[in-house]
């Protein structure tokens, strides 16, 4: 019993930790997470999902990725990066997309 609880211990202050991260408005494990760039992806994203690994995809299937965003965004009435805020977007992950 003793074993078990020191486990819910551990997963427990990793799930705050991650909260943490979250809410303090950048996610470690993203590349580029503190520059101008990645702080208006992990923003756009992190309002409707965890964001994403740059690496994910290739910056070609970003592309797509984004349209579909995009499209999905305006279906439920979202606020839709603005055209500085998008191109940020597409410059984070043409720098860390997966090659």
């Amino acid at each position: 019993m003793k074993k078990n609880l020191s486990g819910l211990w551990v997963v427990s202050i990793f799930l705050l930790s991650a909260c943490q991260t979250r809410e303090a408005g950048f996610i470690s494990y993203l590349p580029g997470n503190l520059q101008q760039e990645g702080s208006v992806f992990i923003a756009y994203c992190n309002s409707c999902h965890a964001a994403p690994h740059p690496a994910r995809h290739t910056l070609n299937e970003w592309m797509v990725v984004l349209m579909h965003m995009e499209n999905r965004m305006r279906e439920r009435s979202y606020a839709l990066p603005d055209h500085k805020s998008k191109q940020a977007i597409i410059d984070y992950l043409a720098r860390y997309a997966r090659k």
